[in-house]
């Protein structure tokens, strides 16, 4: 859930979206180490690893092209 929350605030407050994406990955790592011990989860996890990481990647992208704009 957060990964998602990240990819839906990337844009519109980059730094919540930014810290939901960590969580993401954060949450989707401890997600798939449990489901190799046998619990169930594996596509949950997998799932808030990749769009905790495209909330990053697109709120550093962001943050960059502001920077970019606001600096010209």
């Amino acid at each position: 859930m957060t990964g998602i929350g990240g990819l839906i605030f990337f844009w519109l407050i980059p730094i919540l979206g930014l810290a939901l994406g960590v969580l993401g990955v954060v949450f989707g790592v401890m997600t798939t180490r449990r489901a190799k011990a046998g619990a169930p989860g594996k596509g949950m996890g997998t799932a808030g690893i990749v769009t905790g990481a495209v909330s990053i990647v697109g709120a550093l992208v962001f943050w960059a092209v502001a920077v970019a704009v606001l600096a010209s």
